[in-house]
This record gives C-alpha cells, structure tokens and sequence, in this order.
C-alpha cells in the first residue's frame, strides 16, 4: 500500500517518502507515550492527595458532580457496615452472602445510556471478599500498594475495617 500527502508532499512509493512516514509514525508513538506518563502521573499525585479518581462509585458512595467528591449514600452506607459487621461475627464469605441473601441485601444496579436495568443481583462470596478488602470503606485511597488518606468520609469505622483485615479473606 502506498499513500500521497496532499498537505505534506509525502509519497510513500519512494524510498524517502517511506523514510519521512516511519519518522512521522515514530514521532506520533513517542507522543502517546509521553501522554500515558502524563495521565499515569496526574492520577498518581491525585490519589496521594487523598482525592477520587473516577469510575463508577462502589456501593455505598455517590459521586458529587460539582466537586467530584465521594459522599456515603445511607441506605448503602448502613448495609456495607453490616456486612462488616457479620464478617466479623461469622469470618465466612459463604456465610455472609446467604444472610445478604436473606436479608434482602443487594449488589447496586445500574441503569445504561438505553434505559437497560442491570445488576441488584444478589452477593456472591467473590464480591463480598472485594467490599471487605477495599480500603475506600475506611476512608482511605489507594495506589498501586500504597494507601492515602482520603478526601471522602469513611463508611466503616476504621478498627472495624482494621479488625476485618487482620482476619482471613480465604474462607469462601
């Protein structure tokens, strides 16, 4: 295949064209690299800031649009607690997903941009394992291994979330 520049004289049918299109072409690759580093970086410093970095918001939290802040949504909020809470009592993922189950307890739904329901499906012992291990709960912000502290309110008290942690995660 061969392409003509109309804006920029360049004939990839000769040897010089071809030459002059592998510099454009190594030039527009070294940019996009530098522009991951740049949004690698700006997330890096927002999250030791102790700031939300996007995405969907866990269960238990809404986003504020005009500060971009995590607020607790109630509802959700009281139901994470207890699902710490039974953790602890229980220290069974199995055990808490059937009281979830029983107590009416369900992972947040979403609606799509075409109006389709998805999720409020009931917790799965997986699921529950991500909630109890995310440091958000507790008011902190994550990166890569290193945890902030948060610009959002805590949901779970964080002896509960500490207590949590100590414990062992493994038994489905």
């Amino acid at each position: 295949v061969s392409s003509v520049s109309v804006t920029q004289r360049v004939d990839s049918s000769t040897p010089m064209g071809r030459m002059i299109v592998n510099i454009l072409i190594t030039f527009a690759q070294f940019e996009r690299e530098i522009d991951g580093e740049r949004i690698r970086d700006k997330i890096a410093l927002s999250k030791k800031r102790g700031k939300y970095c996007g995405g969907p918001p866990v269960m238990g939290y809404r986003v504020e649009p005009e500060n971009k802040l995590l607020k607790p949504v109630p509802d959700e909020a009281d139901d994470i607690r207890a699902i710490f809470e039974k953790y602890l009592e229980t220290t069974s993922l199995k055990e808490v997903a059937r009281w979830a189950r029983g107590a009416g307890i369900v992972k947040r739904g979403r609606t799509s941009l075409k109006g389709v329901r998805h999720g409020s499906l009931p917790f799965t012992p997986v699921a529950l394992g991500k909630i109890l291990r995310n440091p958000l709960y507790a008011g902190y912000v994550q990166h890569k291994d290193v945890r902030y502290e948060g610009e959002h309110e805590a949901i779970v008290p964080r002896t509960l979330w500490n207590e949590v942690q100590n414990l062992s995660l493994i038994h489905i």
